[in-house]
């Protein structure tokens, strides 16, 4: 009850009245509960597709699972250095934005009005995020919201000039132009004539260079191509590439150098193809692709899941599956979970080695899991160990 008074007099906190109200991160206090029920890894570990594609005694499992509100809906994830954050759409209570532990507990929430988020990595607390079409800079412990620009539909955010701070990257509707901020709030540059994104992947490009790469097609709809553009906002690279082929796209170094990992139909047999491709110094150079079938990918990412210097990739789909591909697109495993794959995203907990990844599901009950490499629980057992019980 103490909570719920504070939560709600912190909602109503004044602020401009175009903006979110953001309260600051309020921890719960310690009350007696009932102890929830194990949680045990056998449950989500995937099935391998290559002998012990992990290492020896290691799995690739969701090793804890928290369940939310059966008419709520995940669509928002991200880590951030106070944690994951997790956005959950609720009948009741509007949009919460709820911070976990290691463990999948339960350490804040507090009501935001925001559609989309993503943390600035290298920004201590701060959050980019999408309000009623408008993007913001939000501080996590109570600062005054920094409005950016109008009329936006598409929000991302990444390192484009490699100095390992986070910029915000936009896109507006009305304007079509993509724009870039820096995590204070100042306009960086803008670029018109993209009538229609599909796609916007932020990050190093290739050596000595970073900046943005955008799916888009142009004012005639007629014409579609992949624009570089650099962290000084200069256009480098404008390559044919069709409209359809990169309804996701991702940049992530494999192992040997910056790369663009992207997935979209191809027609006219709509089968979707997961693709790897080299920026070189005549557009893109395909490095291989995986057939995924006549399946609806809903998320895409890479996290170096085994520690070994080479992420992987992970694709989910509409129908609960989630499907793991090494750095050269081998498929090493796969898992289906019922229900919708909403959103993923990967980092590192606060006080844990290796990386993992957040996956959002739209189920019966919505649910999100954590996924990483473990050691082999071994035969079956009931008692998962007492730190992976999440609240």
């Amino acid at each position: 009850m103490l909570a719920a008074l504070a939560l709600t007099g912190l909602a109503c906190s004044n602020r401009p009245h175009r903006f979110p109200a953001v309260p600051k991160l309020v921890s719960f206090p310690k009350l007696a509960h009932l102890a929830p029920l194990a949680y045990s890894p056998h449950y989500g570990i995937f099935r391998d597709l290559e002998a012990k594609p992990w290492g020896e005694g290691k799995v690739l499992s969701a090793y804890w699972r928290k369940d939310f509100g059966y008419e709520s809906e995940l669509k928002s994830l991200t880590f951030s250095p106070h944690g994951p954050l997790v956005l959950e759409f609720t009948k009741e209570s509007g949009v919460m934005l709820h911070r976990f532990d290691a463990a999948g507990v339960t350490v804040s929430s507090m009501g935001l009005r925001v559609q989309d988020i993503s943390a600035l990595r290298g920004a201590k607390d701060r959050i980019a995020a999408l309000s009623a079409g408008e993007a913001v800079i939000l501080g996590l412990m109570g600062e005054p919201a920094i409005p950016l620009a109008a009329d936006i539909d598409r929000l991302a955010a990444g390192d484009l000039d490699g100095d390992g701070q986070d910029e915000v990257i936009v896109r507006s509707w009305r304007e079509n132009s993509i724009s870039a901020f820096s995590a204070d709030g100042k306009r960086l540059w803008s670029k018109g004539g993209f009538h229609s994104v599909s796609a916007v992947a932020a990050g190093r490009l290739e050596e000595g260079r970073s900046g943005v790469l955008v799916a888009g097609m142009g004012a005639d709809f007629k014409s579609s191509a992949l624009t570089g553009i650099t962290a000084a906002g200069k256009v480098f690279l404008s390559t044919p590439l069709a409209w359809s082929e990169a309804a996701f796209a991702h940049l992530a170094d494999l192992g040997e150098g910056p790369r663009l990992v992207t997935v979209g139909h191809v027609y006219p047999n709509d089968r979707q193809i997961l693709k790897v491709s080299r920026l070189g110094k005549r557009g893109l150079e395909p490095a291989w692709q995986v057939d995924l079938g006549w399946t609806s990918v809903s998320a895409l990412v890479s996290a170096d899941l085994d520690s070994d210097g080479r992420r992987e990739i992970l694709v989910g789909t509409k129908n609960g599956w989630i499907l793991a591909f090494s750095a050269g697109g081998r498929a090493l495993a796969e898992k289906n979970i019922l229900g919708e794959i909403t959103a993923m995203d990967e980092g590192a907990w606060h006080g844990e080695g290796g990386r993992k990844v957040l996956v959002a599901v739209k189920g019966i009950p919505p649910m999100i899991y954590s996924v990483g490499v473990i050691p082999d629980p071994g035969p079956w057992s009931a008692t998962a160990p007492s730190s992976r019980r999440p609240r």
